[in-house]
């Protein structure tokens, strides 16, 4: 016996599956900026906005991702170094991460889709008194060349990056 035939209504119109999906979240126009032989810069913003130095990628200090004051910081804010699967965090990643929200509440506005330095500095200007040991974690060479660093935690699940 063949299935029954449903009734056309507004109600089967509201739940029928639709056929042309449309992104939500459309993927920012990047523009990427050489900084040294290997390491690139990928910011929303045009060259043309980017109010970055070039600097010499020598020039600037190595991360030590278990330096005591960030360490210290993670006690301080008891700031957990584990995540619900089980990878492990460096203190360094921690703080980071603290400081994209996940740890604490968002005053420090938004940051997916833009670097964590230029979310560090709107909201040193806004007068929002962000951490500087975020600052001096990311003006390291990891914190120019590594993307884990450099971006919001989430901005790889938002625009598969």
């Amino acid at each position: 016996m063949p299935p029954k035939k449903q009734k056309e209504g507004p109600l089967m119109s509201y739940f029928a599956v639709r056929r042309e999906v449309k992104p939500i979240v459309k993927k920012p126009k990047v523009a990427v900026q050489k900084l040294g032989p290997e390491v690139t810069v990928k910011s929303s913003k045009s060259l043309n906005e980017e109010e970055r130095v070039n600097c010499d990628n020598d020039a600037l200090p190595f991360l030590d991702e278990h330096h005591p004051s960030i360490v210290q910081f993670t006690k301080k804010y008891q700031i957990g170094m584990k995540r619900i699967g089980g990878s492990k965090l460096s203190p360094a990643e921690t703080v980071l991460v603290w400081f994209d929200g996940w740890y604490s509440d968002l005053k420090y506005g938004p940051g997916v889709g833009m670097l964590r330095v230029d979310r560090w500095e709107r909201a040193q200007m806004l007068g929002l008194d962000p951490p500087q040991i975020v600052k001096t974690i990311l003006e390291t060479k990891q914190g120019v060349g590594l993307y884990r660093i450099r971006e919001h935690c989430m901005t790889a699940l938002v625009y598969g990056n």
